[in-house]
């Protein structure tokens, strides 16, 4: 992970469980590519899930590629969202595009210049607009829920206090925005998630509203649940270099297209790509 560049702890090398390979190892590589999924549920049962890859370059640059399904915004929330730290671990630029029954189609893109993490958004609801705000390429980002939220631990100092304050930048949607959030270390607990059993350090971060993260000794991300467990994602898969498996009712992709005649729009045609099985 990029912070792990910047200074040693499980914590900080969350939803990584393989650690760097030398040069000579990869040899010729010139990236390694981890894949692993997340299970979403909330009170009422299964929501969604997160599918993410992390590209790690030989130069020391990661990026990470959330494929997410979220069954409770608008009501369903499918979404890609790319994050691309630099070999010192500063944040570079990120992208997410949406879709939804609110929305059809929202796309945010953001960067940092050195100085200011600038924004721009396009959506079929709120129209197009632009943010920045003054931020370090360290801040940690807010903003996205479940497993990237967690790389906000990557702020935490793990020979300072138990309880500790840091400056991060809210990303969320159509704003930026500097927030103080709290990260405190609670201990260790041993959780089962559907990835397996495992002992985790428990980390409880505070903004709006309480959010709790679990890791493991290697650094994996088994855990992340928002305030009083409404929301939480389980690992499904540990980080491996393998295809992960499929669900066969699944479908890699949908969306709609408009049909339109004369240049009037006459309706809709929904559409969706799945997997075939050889069962």
């Amino acid at each position: 992970m990029l912070w792990f560049l910047r200074q040693f702890t499980p914590a900080l090398m969350v939803l990584v469980c393989v650690p760097f390979a030398s040069a000579a190892e990869e040899g010729a590589t010139e990236q390694t590519i981890l894949r692993s999924r997340y299970v979403l549920s909330g009170e009422a049962g299964p929501l969604g899930y997160t599918e993410l890859t992390e590209f790690r370059r030989h130069d020391g640059s990661v990026s990470y590629l959330a494929r997410e399904r979220m069954e409770f915004w608008g009501p369903v929330l499918d979404r890609f969202v790319v994050l691309t730290f630099d070999a010192r671990g500063g944040f570079d630029s990120g992208h997410w595009v949406a879709t939804s029954a609110y929305s059809p189609h929202f796309s945010y893109t953001f960067r940092h210049d050195g100085r200011v993490i600038r924004g721009d958004w396009q959506g079929d609801v709120v129209g197009s607009g632009r943010t920045e705000v003054p931020a370090s390429p360290e801040s940690p980002l807010l903003g996205f829920w479940g497993p990237l939220e967690s790389l906000l631990l990557s702020a935490f100092d793990p020979e300072g206090p138990r309880e500790q304050r840091v400056e991060a930048v809210d990303v969320e949607d159509t704003h930026h925005r500097l927030l103080t959030v709290t990260i405190e270390k609670l201990g260790k607990e041993v959780i089962r998630v559907p990835a397996g059993e495992a002992e985790a350090n428990r980390f409880r971060t505070e903004r709006f509203g309480a959010t709790y993260h679990w890791v493991d000794d290697d650094g994996t991300l088994l855990r992340w649940s928002s305030e009083n467990d409404t929301y939480r994602w389980e690992l499904e898969h540990f980080p491996t270099k393998d295809l992960l498996p499929r669900h066969p009712a699944e479908p890699v992709a949908n969306g709609e297209y408009e049909v339109t005649r004369d240049g009037e729009i006459e309706g809709s045609v929904t559409w969706s790509i799945g997997k075939e099985t050889n069962d």
